[in-house]
């Protein structure tokens, strides 16, 4: 035990040798939109030519391989859910990535509450 925390599965947690933001050139805004957790992604025809880092790679090919939202991406990457939005942000501003409407119709507290209340009601239907 070397004081980080345990990982479920009994893996040694590799050492970050990177600060986060390093992987996307030091910035913390993206250029294109604010992306939330839950905005599903998908591919556009567009040419990759907009991935031009391997992270921004290594975006793009989990939303080709069938990742859906951002948080999605992130988990399925190993990445901090930061980067994965400044990056992906960065792919929907470059046309590379396309970011579809997400289940709330607003920006208030209140359409969390009703988000959350209709993934309750589908988790318990299952």
């Amino acid at each position: 035990m070397n004081g980080e925390p345990e990982r479920p599965d009994g893996a040694e947690q590799e050492p970050r040798l990177a600060r986060p933001y390093m992987f996307v050139g030091g910035r913390t805004r993206a250029r294109g939109p604010e992306l939330r957790l839950e905005t599903p992604l998908r591919p556009t025809l567009k040419s990759p030519a907009g991935a031009e880092s391997p992270s921004a790679r290594r975006v793009l090919d989990a939303c080709l391989g069938g990742a859906g939202s951002v948080a999605e991406l992130a988990g399925a990457l190993g990445m901090p859910i930061g980067v994965v939005r400044v990056l992906a942000s960065d792919l929907v501003a470059d046309g590379v990535l396309e970011a579809a409407a997400t289940p709330s119709t607003g920006e208030g507290p209140m359409d969390d509450v009703h988000l959350l209340r209709r993934v309750l009601a589908d988790v318990e239907r299952l």
